[in-house]
């Protein structure tokens, strides 16, 4: 029997990332080559003065260093926190799975700006937080957790967080238990302890590095 080739069905999705990402990227790179114009996007003039005053301007590398910043930052805490929650996930009953899944997916059923809302209320000034804080003694004046590096940090872990679980979780899931249990008999045994731990980080680091792309990508 002839063997179908798979380009038919991969082509709808190879059109869509090329005319709406790798389309509009190239325009923009060709654009940089050119002199900018106030009538129009450029002129036909070739220069580099674009690329000149990107290096040479200090603004431009603080601005790109705090963006690196925050998505090394936001990688760090997602993974962190999502492969605890990952590997539990796999783990427990399929009822209790199934609430699981449900309160981790519902966040996003509901749109960025009205967790951002949401965020704000416990975040704020007169927020939730600074006002048990006050009311308890720790901080007359209260803390600044909004409008800096911190208040971005939790939003975009807020917002990441459940697509490194469900990333992780699909491959923690493929792991036997049997391998996991043998693991821990091992460890019991006085016999490689470490292993134990190691063994699940290193089946699912394929995924873990996958899922890192988007909250490590500069926004």
């Amino acid at each position: 029997m002839r063997r179908r080739r798979p380009w038919p069905l991969v082509a709808p999705a190879v059109a869509l990332v090329v005319v709406f990402f790798v389309l509009p990227y190239a325009n923009l790179l060709v654009m940089s080559f050119f002199t900018p114009a106030r009538t129009r996007p450029y002129d036909p003039l070739l220069t580099l003065s674009n690329y000149t005053s990107v290096l040479t301007d200090s603004f431009q590398w603080w601005i790109l260093w705090r963006t690196l910043k925050l998505g090394l930052l936001t990688t760090l805490f997602t993974l962190l926190l999502g492969y605890p929650l990952a590997y539990n996930l796999v783990r427990v009953s399929r009822s209790v799975k199934g609430v699981l899944l449900v309160l981790l997916i519902s966040p996003l059923l509901v749109g960025v700006v009205i967790r951002s809302f949401g965020w704000m209320a416990l975040l704020a000034d007169n927020g939730l937080i600074n006002s048990l804080v006050r009311y308890g003694g720790l901080a007359p004046q209260g803390f600044k957790l909004m409008y800096n590096e911190f208040g971005v940090l939790v939003g975009t872990v807020h917002i990441y967080l459940p697509f490194m679980v469900l990333s992780l979780s699909g491959t923690l899931e493929t792991i036997p238990p049997d391998l996991v249990a043998a693991a821990r008999a091992r460890r019991s045994r006085g016999r490689s302890g470490a292993w134990c731990f190691r063994f699940p980080c290193r089946e699912s680091s394929p995924a873990a590095c996958s899922s890192s792309s988007s909250p490590s990508a500069p926004t």
